[in-house]
């Protein structure tokens, strides 16, 4: 019998282990905390991919004023833990994507509506705003919850419209005072 696996067989076989994101699950093998001579700190997580291929990525070690921010946070919440527990991770299952620089652990950045609607509310509500906050809503690395998606969309919508409106009246009471 040949010990040959038919394209068809491969092919499934890269389809089963592929997620629908175009991710596939890696699982963490190890990871450790090295401190730099430049004084920095860093995590580095070794991964093994379905196919055999291990890769390590740096992560920069959490700030104590933006925990939430961080790419080892991040990971270890993705894996159901906390960070006094982020011994835990090894042997769970991460997603991975391929990078034009090779693989990389592929959780987005979490989505803080809190900080998106402080902010608005901060700099105030204008098009521009709305316009940047949505922008960084479509980013690929975000998570973002269909209702906040939503709540952004009409209210870019919403403003656009009362500016056309408000274009409209200023253009129509000017050509209306034209003498013709």
């Amino acid at each position: 019998m040949s010990s040959e696996v038919s394209a068809t067989d491969e092919l499934w076989q890269v389809e089963q282990k592929t997620n629908s994101d175009g991710t596939v699950d890696g699982k963490i093998q190890n990871w450790e905390k090295k401190q730099h001579h430049r004084g920095d700190v860093a995590a580095y997580i070794k991964v093994r991919l379905p196919n055999g291929e291990t890769f390590k990525e740096k992560c920069e070690w959490p700030a104590a004023d933006d925990p939430f921010d961080n790419t080892f946070v991040r990971v270890v919440d993705y894996c159901g833990y906390t960070l006094s527990a982020a011994d835990q991770i090894e042997g769970e299952t991460i997603p991975c994507k391929k990078s034009s620089d090779g693989w990389e652990i592929a959780v987005g950045r979490p989505f803080k509506p809190k900080q998106y609607l402080r902010e608005a509310w901060e700099f105030g509500i204008t098009p521009i705003t709305l316009l940047i906050h949505y922008h960084r809503l479509l980013k690929n690395d975000d998570i973002v919850d269909p209702f906040f998606y939503a709540l952004f969309s009409g209210i870019l919508l919403f403003v656009w419209g009362v500016a056309l409106f408000f274009s409209l009246v200023v253009v129509n009471g000017l050509i209306e005072g034209l003498p013709l």
